[in-house]
């Protein structure tokens, strides 16, 4: 049902998404943006509106984004991880910059795909809790070139028997995936992020592989390590929730936790963390 809400306005198109990215990153807005997303396919948020605003009142600024080319467009022009889609909703906190944590600005997403008292709960109760301090250390740290470390490079030299050493083989086998999938200028446009293996993938991929082949992971995870917003949309790409329906936090880091479907397997998801350096670590395969 369309909310009845004045100031509740839906971003549809990529010039929508250009205009409330806009409003996002205003760093004179004062007020907090929730904005509901809807489910793919859909027009309207799976949130209700209106049980939404009751929730925030007149604190916040109610906004809606389709999932599709707005959704896309206003994911490209944040910063990373601070995009929702697919029935998710959003609490963006005032004054986000290129250097902010995205773990500060609730992302509220329901693994059954309801979004209904419980989800709406878990918004309220983020919005109540109001903005977490702005970590400076983090920006500072991000802020602050990364000395060259030649002894390190010496280190990444491929040995001669790296055959038999699966986890490079295999890290290998994912960059061979990525210069195959696309011509030069595409691989310009979609660069190979900084990718680790993680330490149980490779037994947890061993233990399915009369399911699933290993080559084709490796293009799996080169299309996740370079893929642009929205070119991943069939695998349906989505944050790994814990019991309380929240996305999953690796406590000794703060790493995030997705995963994407395993095309052609039933039931099939890769997971893996992003790290706070923005490294993608692959964390293991689930049929």
């Amino acid at each position: 049902m369309p909310s009845t809400d004045p100031e509740f306005t839906i971003a549809v198109s990529e010039a929508d998404g250009e205009q409330l990215a806009a409003e996002v990153l205003d760093s004179s807005r004062k007020r907090p943006i929730v904005c509901l997303s809807s489910r793919t396919g859909e027009d309207d948020p799976a949130f209700d509106p209106e049980a939404v605003r009751r929730v925030v009142g007149d604190k916040a600024i109610l906004r809606g984004v389709r999932t599709g080319p707005a959704s896309r467009y206003l994911d490209d022009l944040l910063p990373e991880h601070f995009g929702v889609f697919g029935g998710a909703a959003r609490i963006w906190w005032p004054g986000i910059d290129e250097y902010d944590d995205p773990r500060r600005h609730p992302l509220i997403l329901d693994k059954q795909g309801r979004y209904a008292t419980r989800a709406l709960e878990i918004l309220a109760e983020g919005f109540k809790a109001g903005a977490p301090p702005y970590d400076t250390r983090r920006r500072d740290r991000l802020r602050t070139p990364r000395a060259a470390e030649p002894e390190r490079l010496v280190g990444l030299a491929i040995p001669d028997a790296v055959v038999r050493d699966r986890t490079r083989s295999h890290h290998l086998l994912i960059f061979a995936a990525w210069l195959a999938r696309d011509h030069d200028a595409g691989r310009r446009d979609r660069p190979m992020g900084p990718l680790a293996i993680g330490e149980g993938y490779l037994a947890s991929l061993g233990a399915v592989r009369d399911r699933i082949d290993t080559p084709s992971m490796a293009v799996l995870a080169a299309r996740i390590a370079s893929g642009k917003p929205g070119e991943a949309d069939d695998l349906r790409v989505g944050a790994e929730l814990d019991d309380s329906g929240s996305q999953q936090i690796r406590e000794e880091d703060g790493a995030l936790g997705w995963s994407c479907r395993i095309p052609d397997v039933d039931g099939g998801r890769l997971r893996w963390w992003t790290r706070e350096d923005g490294a993608v670590e692959l964390r293991d395969v689930v049929v």
